[in-house]
C-alpha cells in the first residue's frame, strides 16, 4: 500500500497534537514570566512599593496552573482522539457513529479512530478478489480447449476485477514476434467453420501457455495469428521453439510461421506501432510453415542457445521497406534431432565408459 494504515496516520496525529501543547504551554509560560517581570517593575518605580503586582500575577498564575494540569494529568489520547474527530466530522471525513463496531472494536475506535473491523472487511475481500482471479483462469484455460464450466459462480463474480492486472508494456527496445496459421483459410473453407473454430482453439492454448511459459506479453490477436511481446530476445526465441515443438506433438494439421525482431516501438496504451511493427510482419511473411525467422539484432541479442542454430537465410529486400535486412532461420541443430546420429553418440559413450573401466 502507498498509503500508511490509519492507525499509523493517527499516532502521527496525536504525537504532533501532543507536541503542539507542549509549546502552547511553553509560550504561555514565557508570556507569564515576561509580563509579570514587567508588571513587577512598573508597580515598584510608579507606586509606593508593591501595591497591585500581586494581583494580575495570582490570577494568571491560577489560570496557568488549570492549562498545565489539562496538559499533564488529563489522558492526552482520549482527548486528542476526541479533539480530531471533531475536526473531521466538521470536515465530512469521520463519520460520527459507527453501529458496525462493538466491544473492544468500539473502545479502540472511541480513543484512537482505528476500527479494527474493517480489517477484517478488507481481509475478506482480498481472499474474494485472488478467489475470483483463481476461477477466472480456469476459465480461460478450458475456454481455449472447447470446454465449458457452465454456470458455477462464486461471490467472488460479483467483485469487479482489477483492469491493470496485465503485464507492463517494455518501455524502449522491445523484442517483437509475429505468428501466423499457414494456409489456414483454405482448411476452413475445405472442412466447415467449427473445424476451423476447434483447430483455433488449439493454436491459441498453445501460443498462450508458452507465452507464458517465458514472460511474454500478448499485444494483439490477429485472428488466426498474434503479435507478441518480450523484454528479453532469448525467452522469445525460447518461446518460439517451445510453440513450433508443442504443436507437432499436439499433431497439428497446419504449418505455423514465426518471425522475430528488435527495435523501439511506438506504444499506445496496450499497442504498438512504427516501423519496428511493421519490419516484423515482413519478416514473419519471409518464413514458411514450421519455420522461424529472425533478423539479425535478434541474432546478436540472444546469442547462442544450447539444442540451436542459425541458419544464415542471406540478404532479403523486405515489401515496403528500402534497405534489405539479412535474415536467420532458428532451427534445432540437426545432430540432435537426428535418431542415427544420437544412437551413434549413445553407442561411442558406452564404448568410452567401457574403455575407462578396462583401464
Amino acid at each position: 500500500m502507498n498509503k500508511p494504515y490509519k492507525y499509523e496516520e493517527d499516532q502521527h496525529k496525536l504525537a504532533k497534537e501532543r507536541v503542539k501543547e507542549y509549546r502552547e504551554l511553553f509560550g504561555h509560560v514565557t508570556a507569564y514570566v515576561c509580563v509579570s517581570t514587567g508588571l513587577f517593575f512598573i508597580d515598584l518605580i510608579t507606586g509606593s512599593g508593591l501595591s497591585w503586582f500581586f494581583y494580575p500575577m495570582i490570577g494568571w498564575g491560577i489560570g496557568l496552573a488549570i492549562h498545565a494540569s489539562t496538559v499533564f494529568f488529563q489522558p492526552h489520547v482520549d482527548r486528542l482522539a476526541k479533539r480530531m474527530e471533531a475536526q473531521e466530522t466538521s470536515q465530512g471525513q469521520w463519520p460520527k457513529k459507527d453501529s458496525d463496531s462493538s466491544g473492544f472494536s468500539t473502545k479502540l475506535k472511541e480513543n484512537i479512530g482505528f476500527d479494527f473491523s474493517k480489517v477484517g472487511k478488507d481481509i475478506l475481500k482480498a481472499i474474494r478478489e485472488l478467489e475470483g482471479n483463481t476461477i477466472q483462469e480456469l476459465k480461460d484455460e478450458l475456454g481455449d480447449l472447447g470446454l465449458n464450466m457452465g454456470n458455477t459462480k462464486t461471490d467472488s463474480d460479483h467483485i469487479p476485477q482489477k483492469q491493470n492486472s496485465a503485464p507492463a508494456m517494455p518501455q524502449g527496445v522491445a523484442i517483437l514476434m509475429f505468428t501466423d496459421i499457414e494456409a489456414f483459410t483454405s482448411y476452413v473453407e475445405r472442412n466447415g467453420d467449427e473445424a476451423g473454430h476447434s483447430l483455433l482453439k488449439l493454436h491459441n492454448h498453445i501460443v498462450r501457455s508458452s507465452l507464458k511459459n517465458n514472460d511474454g506479453i500478448e499485444v494483439k490477436n490477429l485472428g488466426d495469428g498474434f503479435m507478441l511481446c518480450f523484454v528479453s530476445a532469448r525467452k522469445a526465441l525460447q518461446c518460439a521453439a517451445e510453440v513450433q515443438s508443442q504443436l507437432q506433438m499436439a499433431e497439428f494439421p497446419l504449418k505455423v510461421r514465426i518471425g522475430v525482431h528488435a527495435g523501439e516501438p511506438i506504444q499506445e496504451d496496450r499497442d504498438l506501432t512504427g516501423q519496428t511493427v511493421n519490419l516484423a510482419a515482413r519478416v514473419m511473411d519471409q518464413a514458411n510453415g514450421g519455420q522461424i525467422f529472425v533478423t539479425e539484432v535478434v541474432k546478436n541479442l540472444a546469442g547462442n542457445l544450447k539444442g540451436f542454430q542459425y541458419a544464415d537465410q542471406g540478404e532479403r529486400r523486405l515489401p515496403g521497406l528500402s534497405e534489405t535486412q539479412r535474415l536467420h532461420e532458428f532451427v534445432p541443430i540437426e545432430a540432435l534431432t537426428s535418431p542415427l546420429d544420437s544412437e551413434v553418440d549413445h553407442r561411442l559413450n558406452t564404448m568410452e565408459n567401457q574403455l575407462r573401466q578396462d583401464s
